[in-house]
């Protein structure tokens, strides 16, 4: 980040690099168990290695709920406790946690682990998140930005490309939502 100049090059091969290892790692699932494909990919893995892989996976999901949380506390907390210290600067590190936000955050954690015990397959729930915030956060939300910021630069083919990838994340986004809910729905 220290030569500017190279942001876009940087920019475009971290998406892309994203974009091909996550369509890359679906097709393998799919070539590898055909219609037999799990949708908790790790179900699909040989009883061997599948108690590795999930204590991977479950260390990998305990060392990451802290970080949405803080992100999920904070944006409650400025829409709720407009008045109250949020953050712990340099000048409220001596500041305790008001009441009202320990109240906040307690409710966040109590919904998470009410979702995670009252939907039935707490992996479809899983995918349907997967499925909007992945392929948003991935392919559509960075292709509308760049083609709303940069619209007049851009030639007809780098539109096109925009298009292109932004179609492709809408396709994978609504395939995915559709077959969450279907698995939602026939489960509950």
């Amino acid at each position: 980040m220290e030569d500017k100049e190279q942001f876009d090059t940087m920019l475009g091969w971290t998406h892309g690099v994203a974009c091909i290892m996550k369509t890359t790692f679906s097709l393998l699932a799919v070539l590898t168990w055909g219609p037999k494909t799990s949708e908790v990919i790790t179900d699909n893995l040989p009883p061997s290695l599948r108690p590795i892989v999930n204590l991977c996976l479950l260390a990998k999901a305990l060392l990451s709920y802290p970080l949405p949380f803080y992100s999920a506390a904070e944006i409650l907390q400025t829409c709720l406790l407009r008045d109250a210290p949020l953050s712990s600067s340099s000048k409220q590190s001596s500041q305790r946690v008001t009441g009202p936000a320990l109240m906040v955050r307690g409710a966040l954690v109590v919904s998470s682990y009410l979702l995670s015990m009252l939907v039935p397959r707490f992996s479809l729930l899983m995918g349907l998140t997967g499925s909007v915030t992945g392929a948003a956060m991935t392919l559509i939300l960075p292709c509308l930005f760049h083609l709303k910021l940069q619209w007049e630069r851009l030639t007809v083919q780098d539109r096109l490309i925009d298009v292109a990838i932004l179609s492709l994340g809408l396709l994978c986004s609504v395939a995915g939502v559709i077959c969450s809910l279907k698995g939602l729905l026939r489960d509950l």
